[in-house]
């Protein structure tokens, strides 16, 4: 079983994404307030559509997956909420993992090893741990200026993909700290209203049409290869966010 994890936020709409090995879960709230859970395969299709999750969903400020079926979200109070998918029936077992202030952040992601990644009033790009029990004491990993990007999402490998004031898709890497760039997008990717990883070298994008497509990247180069994958409709979603796998 493959982990790995990632979350964007972009103009206050949230969708996430599971991978399972190159099965990848993409979960989004619709209007009534339902989290639905999506399958799709390595070639991108996608088949199996679930209600995981009744009524209640829609109110949450962000909404993220992390490893071994981690659920997370921010209620109106600004507390961190954990729940759990098992893959089988509707998501459950919440707890509170976080206290308030969760809310007043920019951006809120996981990424690889239980990473929680977060962007504070000051700009900064802040890594929390999530150890189980509670997230507290983060690391600041990142100086300011991440609050100024468009969307800010995680891949496998400590990969962590931003879009800037360009419309460019940037590609950083944790190390500790996160600094120096690479373009592996040009222009017009602010024009998505969801931005994500998925497994392999999936990164997806709901369009100005509400189209899911999905891009592949390898690592080096350009992202490229847009494919839709799903049809008009992604847009209208209330909730939508992502993350990637890892063991």
């Amino acid at each position: 079983m493959n982990l790995r994890s990632l979350f964007v936020i972009f103009n206050f709409v949230l969708l996430s994404v599971v991978c399972w090995a190159q099965e990848t879960s993409i979960y989004a709230v619709n209007p009534q307030g339902q989290l639905l859970r999506y399958s799709s395969n390595s070639s991108g299709e996608l088949y199996n559509t679930l209600v995981v999750g009744q009524g209640g969903w829609a109110p949450f400020r962000f909404l993220f997956a992390g490893a071994r079926g981690k659920l997370y979200a921010v209620n109106p109070q600004g507390q961190l909420l954990l729940y759990q998918d098992s893959g089988i029936g509707d998501v459950g077992g919440v707890k509170v993992i976080g206290g308030g202030g969760w809310a007043s952040f920019r951006f809120l992601f996981a990424g690889d090893e239980d990473k929680i990644y977060a962007v504070n009033s000051q700009g900064q790009l802040l890594c929390y741990r999530d150890n189980g029990v509670n997230v507290a004491d983060p690391q600041v990993i990142g100086n300011g200026g991440w609050a100024a990007f468009k969307a800010l999402f995680a891949g496998s490998g400590g990969a962590i993909y931003a879009v800037n004031s360009q419309g460019q898709l940037l590609h950083y890497q944790d190390h500790g700290h996160v600094a120096d760039p690479r373009v592996i997008g040009q222009g017009g990717w602010a024009n998505f209203t969801h931005l994500f990883a998925g497994s392999g070298e999936g990164i997806y994008a709901v369009n100005p049409q509400g189209q899911l497509i999905r891009y592949r990247y390898s690592g080096s180069g350009e992202a490229g290869g847009p494919q839709v994958i799903g049809q008009s409709g992604w847009a209208a979603f209330r909730l939508l966010a992502g993350a990637r796998w890892k063991p």
